[in-house]
This record gives structure tokens, C-alpha cells and sequence, in this order.
């Protein structure tokens, strides 16, 4: 990925996560465009996310002016170097399908989390796993690779100062974490 891309990847499992002042505390605000394009090319270079597509394919999207999930179609796939119909057929499905994963790569990024547990959040926390991290990012605990405090990162890096110890959906976290 760019070097932008490569500084905000944070590794959440094994390591200690990286500490963050207080003025970095908010996802970056950043151009809605450059964002999306982000977290399409994260979403798109991280294996198994869009199953079908290769690392190769994945690196000839740009090309065909596929930048963002809103362009993913059959015909514009088509353009790809080395995709026929067929497989553009499959691999606009294949996209539609990883939507929900593209939903939490969308949440995830922006606080410097990997979107490598997309996959994972959809398969705990259901295809409104997006929407449910949103409302309760204390939720990216029920991964199993994920520790309370990383969770506790997370849900800083979401909500910024509302982010307290004492939050109720922090405590319902944990505990069916320890369960």
C-alpha cells in the first residue's frame, strides 16, 4: 500500500498497541473520497476479504477506474486486465456478498485498527456488525484474537472523550469476554 496506508496500520494482536496522545485521540477527518479509496485499497489488499480476488487482480483495479465499492459492477470489472465475463460475474457477486466486511473495514480504519478482523466482526457480530461496532465498539471484544485492552483502544479511537471504564456496554463486553 502507499506509505500513508502502511503508517496507520496498527497491529491489535500479540503487541502492545501503539499510545496515543490526546489530540490524536479522534479518527482522522480526512476528505470523504480519499477515505472511501483507502479503505477500498485496504479492503481489496487484504486476502480473504473478497474472496475471488487475488493480490494481482486486486493491483489492476485502480487501473480500470475501480477505486471504490460503488464502482464495483461486472462491466467495469471486465476491464480489469486478465478478467473475462465469467469471472467479472463472480466477482461483482462475490463483492456484494463481502459487503458487510467492507462496512467494518469503513469503521475500523479510520482508528487504525487492521481490516483483517472484518471478516471476523461479520462472522460474530452478524452482516449489521458495522452498525453494532458504531453503537457498542466494546463489541470488537467478542473476536477472540482481540483483548480487553485493545478494546478499550478501539472504543477510544471511536468515541473519543465519551470513551469511560464505567460504560455499561465496556462491562457487558468484558464479562461475556471472560465467560
Amino acid at each position: 500500500g502507499s506509505p500513508r496506508v502502511a503508517e496507520r496500520r496498527v497491529s491489535v494482536t500479540g503487541r502492545r498497541l501503539a499510545a496515543m496522545s490526546p489530540a490524536s485521540a479522534q479518527p482522522e477527518a480526512a476528505d470523504p473520497a480519499e477515505a472511501t479509496s483507502e479503505v477500498f485499497a485496504e479492503f481489496c489488499a487484504t486476502a480473504g476479504l473478497w474472496p475471488g480476488l487475488g493480490r494481482t487482480t486486486a493491483g489492476r483495479l485502480a487501473a480500470a477506474g475501480i477505486t471504490g465499492p460503488e464502482l464495483v459492477t461486472a462491466g467495469k470489472l471486465e476491464m480489469v486486465e486478465g478478467v473475462g465475463p465469467k469471472r467479472a460475474e463472480r466477482l461483482a457477486k462475490s463483492f456484494e456478498d463481502a459487503l458487510p466486511a467492507y462496512d467494518v473495514a469503513e469503521v475500523l480504519l479510520p482508528c487504525r485498527v487492521p481490516v483483517k478482523f472484518s471478516g471476523a466482526a461479520v462472522g460474530y457480530l452478524g452482516k449489521s456488525a458495522a452498525v453494532r461496532l458504531r453503537q457498542d465498539p466494546w463489541l470488537l471484544l467478542s473476536l477472540p484474537q482481540i483483548r480487553p485492552d485493545q478494546a478499550d483502544w478501539f472504543a477510544r479511537q471511536l468515541l473519543g472523550g465519551q470513551a469511560n471504564p464505567q460504560d455499561p456496554r465496556r462491562g457487558r463486553a468484558i464479562v461475556a469476554h471472560l465467560l
